[in-house]
């Protein structure tokens, strides 16, 4: 199979939003709730940015999707 990535950037006021779609085919199965990755970039976001953040991963239509929001 194949696997493409789209990264996307947005900037408003007060925050800044980062979102990462991963467009392929999920594997059929039970559904994770993070893992050790998103434990990682869970501390660092929170070493960086206290609690001005939030972290949002999703199954969409065309695969996966990811976002980051900075607030300032």
């Amino acid at each position: 199979g194949e696997i493409v990535f789209h990264l996307a950037f947005e900037a408003g006021h007060n925050y800044k939003k980062y979102q990462l779609l991963t467009i392929a085919d999920i594997r059929p199965g039970k559904e994770k709730k993070g893992g050790t990755g998103f434990n990682y970039i869970k501390s660092r976001l929170k070493e960086s940015y206290g609690e001005r953040w939030e972290l949002l991963s999703e199954k969409v239509a065309e695969g996966w999707q990811t976002t980051v929001i900075i607030k300032d």
